[in-house]
């Protein structure tokens, strides 16, 4: 078993990094917790990476906002170019689906553009 001299501000020793020494707990439990300030604002707040902010939120055990980590979803491509469509047109293992995926778009689009196109 760990001795108290093995952690610091309750993380382990070889899971502490060097710039979270930057960090000081109370303060970020303050700015996250308390004062309910998003990872990002925090990590500027301290002048270090939002994923610094999200890995000492998680060594400290503070659940974060599962939303907050997750990307945005692009929206889809209403336009397409003719002869993007037509290459993956000529691929027969390609359904109408699968080319509306890699041209990140829906098929009803594909559709669209292949009726538009004369394809």
């Amino acid at each position: 078993m760990a001795d108290n001299d093995d952690f610091i501000d309750g993380i382990p020793i070889e899971e502490y990094r060097v710039n979270m020494a930057k960090i000081p707990k109370d303060a970020l439990i303050k700015l996250y917790k308390e004062k309910q300030m998003p990872i990002n604002a925090v990590a500027k707040h301290f002048g270090c990476t939002y994923r610094t902010i999200y890995r000492r939120l998680h060594l400290l055990g503070i659940p974060t906002n599962k939303a907050e980590g997750k990307r945005r979803k692009k929206k889809p491509r209403t336009s397409l170019g003719k002869k993007e469509l037509k290459t993956l047109l000529d691929n027969p293992n390609l359904t109408i689906a699968q080319i509306a995926g890699r041209l990140r778009t829906t098929a009803e689009v594909v559709r669209r553009h292949i009726e538009r196109y004369g394809l």
